[in-house]
């Protein structure tokens, strides 16, 4: 029995001395490890100290990116749309593809093409239907995406930043597209970029017209109306970010008054006056020469003297040069009162086709139109005036009203205390848009934007 005890007590002895290391110096003062092995030998084991110790350099695989947070907001694409007469024509569709060319998310169709007309008229919006791949959708992915062929107007339609499967999209740049069929093969696409990574963001897109030369009944150019279906898209990304400065979080919009100045001007000058708020008004030259001492005592106050024309002719019935007539000498006819004339006039009746266009960016004009129009002209009720602009205001409006009707002055004593006192800046269609872009583009046409936020 002691004998069994003695051999299992070596037995643990034998164990304990193969791990036992114990810690020199040689004969540099250099710490090294001595093991003792199971011969009851020393081994010397160079070591190294902690200071010398060496870390291996990071592999690639080792580094932890952060994957950057999705962006919240929204992207508005807006645009002025002109419905146009015959066959095969009237179609479009929205969409958004990432900077590859990939294809995220279709934000509206006209529901022809949409449900099956692609089908039979293989033209109609091809680059469309080939990136959205629509052969391959569900009926209810058609449903969710398209819609009965609107009328004209300010078209806007919103995307949310997410793909087809709901899914947020990564902060970055993407396309938006527009593509149009004109009528039968021939077509406009639009494209442009807007950057969502992170603070507000404004983009216009460059129009690519496609002519179909083999159709002789259908053969358009430059000069056809029809090139006119789809103009100026815009795109506004608006974040959402409750840290908003004091400026970003007070609302700007844009009151204008056109074919003035007349009996009334001078009690909604007062009333700009008395609520601290700036406003632009399209002058008729003739009423402007006659009202000169109104027109300068509106522009002291820092309000903003625009270009409305010289006969507020139809622009569509004149030629090239009787266009370039009338915005030339309305603009030297302003000068000669305030003594400026900002680069932007608003055509008569908003009438603008290529000519137009083309003639602005020429003499280095932008174009002002508008986004709430109360037909104030029409509907000579202040009641209506007043209610149909509060209906509508939002963020970045440019509002049309005409200060040469009695009925606008009286609704503006509502308006304009209303809008200051929900929290509106009544600023000039300049500062409006200055806020938007770095400077406007002439020819570019402006207020078929959304909202500022």
């Amino acid at each position: 029995m002691k004998s069994e005890l003695f051999m299992k007590g070596k037995l643990c002895i034998a164990v304990i001395l193969l791990a036992t290391v114990m810690t020199a110096c040689d004969e540099n003062n250099t710490p090294v490890d001595i093991q003792i092995n199971s011969a009851n030998t020393m081994t010397q084991i160079p070591t190294q100290t902690p200071q010398q110790a060496e870390e291996p350099e990071p592999t690639t695989d080792d580094i932890i990116r952060p994957t950057p947070a999705p962006t919240t907001g929204e992207v508005t694409i807006s645009f002025d749309y002109i419905g146009q007469s015959g066959w095969a024509s009237n179609q479009f569709a929205v969409w958004i593809e990432d900077m590859n060319g990939n294809y995220i998310r279709t934000l509206y169709s006209t529901r022809w093409t949409a449900a099956g007309g692609f089908r039979t008229r293989p033209m109609s919006i091809p680059t469309w239907v080939e990136r959205s791949r629509l052969a391959n959708m569900q009926p209810l992915e058609v449903d969710a995406i398209a819609g009965a062929t609107p009328q004209s107007g300010i078209l806007k339609y919103t995307w949310d930043l997410t793909d087809t499967s709901g899914n947020v999209v990564p902060p970055g740049k993407y396309q938006f597209m527009i593509e149009g069929s004109l009528r039968w093969g021939n077509r406009v696409l639009h494209s442009g970029i807007i950057d969502i990574s992170s603070g507000r963001a404004y983009a216009q897109t460059e129009a690519k017209f496609i002519f179909d030369a083999s159709d002789e009944h259908a053969a358009l150019d430059m000069n056809s109306p029809e090139t006119n279906m789809i103009t100026s898209v815009n795109a506004v990304f608006v974040p959402c970010n409750s840290a908003l400065s004091e400026i970003e979080q007070s609302p700007k919009i844009a009151l204008t008054f056109d074919d003035g100045p007349s009996a009334y001007t001078d009690s909604i000058i007062d009333l700009l006056e008395q609520y601290g708020g700036r406003s632009t008004f399209f002058v008729s030259t003739s009423r402007m020469l006659e009202r000169p001492d109104t027109v300068m005592r509106a522009f002291n106050m820092g309000n903003e003297i625009a270009n409305h024309s010289l006969t507020h002719s139809d622009f569509s019935t004149l030629t090239e040069e009787e266009i370039k007539h009338e915005i030339q000498r309305a603009s030297a006819a302003i000068v000669s009162v305030t003594g400026h004339s900002p680069p932007m006039h608003r055509p008569p009746f908003g009438i603008t086709d290529r000519r137009v266009i083309d003639i602005s960016a020429e003499l280095g004009y932008a174009i002002i139109k508008w986004t709430v129009d109360p037909i104030d002209w029409r509907y000579r009720d202040a009641d209506i005036v007043y209610e149909s602009i509060m209906s509508q205001v939002e963020r970045g409006s440019i509002i049309l009203t005409h200060d040469t009707r009695p009925t606008t002055a009286e609704a503006m004593k509502r308006v304009i205390p209303r809008l200051i006192e929900e929290g509106y800046q009544l600023v000039t269609v300049s500062e409006l848009l200055n806020y938007l872009y770095s400077e406007l583009e002439p020819g570019r046409i402006y207020g078929s934007y959304t909202t500022l936020d």
